[in-house]
């Protein structure tokens, strides 16, 4: 299939919870446009129809070949608002650092992060020396992080004093590289690295390099204490913009015949680097499986925000949904919320585009 570019026209939008409304400039093609058997959009819109049942679920999207082919919110206008993505934040994050290498700002990510970052002060000076840019893109640098308890670690450091040494003066349990260990504080030190690199906000190097050319305005990113753009979560996007990033990857790094980032990058970075838990593959904060024999790469965010690209079919998929809730709460409706993507909507997709 021919990968069209998704664009994506926003009436408004609201900015968090409570400001005025904003516009942005994305277009999108019609759903008239889309050529589908009037049959499958039915089926389409009936199963989606049947995720309502699911709570705090706020929409979802599906699109093929850069088309709008079905879509679905309960409730709320989700597609025009900004909602914290949470962890989607790290694979935007992950593209960042891509479009860094690719500007000279960051040699390699085989780099140390004593390259960026001041570790004089800390007794494991020569350990942590060792931990590389490519470990904490893999969640791999041996700082431990309690992921039993993410929600507690992330209170934590949006409102530590000294975030750094939060990170740092961590527990060093096992050798760089070797282990799977989700952190959100490694994440965070990306977003360190990325300021010290560039010279500018986490935010602003994003606005300039990624945001602006892919017509994502208005932006809010919250700081840690030190007004540091939290790494690894807190970047506010709409449900449209999580289509225009999944279209980006799933395009290679092209927006509007404007190479973004390079279809080098976004290769590595959603190849298997690392062995995660529940049988995903990991790779520079992109999740990866597959079903039927077929890659699905995504970004998962608390509560149910994602991305789901399916490069063979040319397929994106999107969910938003409310994460200001309690931890068990999240992970149940997250659960749910991938559950029936994966099992009751990609096949679906499947078997009718495998027709093609």
């Amino acid at each position: 299939m021919k990968k069209s570019i998704i664009m994506i026209l926003l009436i408004s939008s609201l900015f968090l919870s409570s400001c005025s409304e904003e516009k942005d400039e994305d277009i999108i093609n019609d759903l008239n446009d889309v050529e589908y058997s009037a049959t499958f959009l039915s089926d389409i819109k009936e199963t989606l129809s049947e995720a309502e049942s699911i709570n705090n679920l706020y929409g979802i999207s599906i699109l093929v070949d850069g088309e709008l082919i079905a879509d679905e919110f309960f409730g709320h206008q989700e597609d025009r608002s900004r909602n914290n993505i949470f962890s989607v934040t790290k694979s935007v994050t992950s593209i960042l650092v891509g479009i860094a290498i690719e500007e000279g700002y960051i040699d390699s990510v085989e780099q140390s992060i004593g390259d960026y970052i001041d570790l004089s002060m800390y007794d494991t000076e020569s350990d942590l020396s060792e931990i590389k840019i490519k470990h904490l893109l893999t969640m791999s640098a041996g700082l431990i992080w309690d992921s039993n308890d993410l929600a507690g670690e992330m209170i934590s450091l949006r409102s530590s004093p000294d975030p750094l040494s939060l990170i740092l003066e961590r527990e060093l349990g096992f050798t760089p590289g070797t282990r799977f260990n989700y952190s959100d504080g490694s994440a965070h030190l990306i977003s360190v690295i990325l300021s010290e690199a560039t010279g500018m906000s986490t935010r602003d190097f994003a606005v300039e390099h990624l945001f602006t050319p892919l017509g994502i305005d208005n932006l809010y990113w919250n700081e840690d204490t030190q007004g540091i753009n939290i790494g690894g979560c807190d970047l506010y996007l709409s449900h449209v913009h999580l289509a225009l990033i999944g279209n980006l990857v799933l395009n290679n790094g092209v927006h509007n015949g404007e190479q973004i980032v390079s279809e080098e990058w976004l290769n590595i970075s959603t190849t298997n680097q690392i062995s995660s838990f529940a049988s995903h593959g990991y790779g520079y904060y992109w999740w990866l499986n597959s079903i039927q024999g077929y890659r699905i790469i995504s970004a998962k965010g608390w509560g149910g925000q994602n991305i789901y690209i399916l490069p063979d079919f040319d397929i994106v998929i999107t969910t938003s949904a409310n994460g200001i809730i309690s931890g068990d709460i999240a992970s149940t409706q997250f659960d749910e919320i991938d559950d029936f993507i994966v099992e009751d909507i990609i096949p679906l997709l499947i078997n009718e585009l495998k027709k093609d």
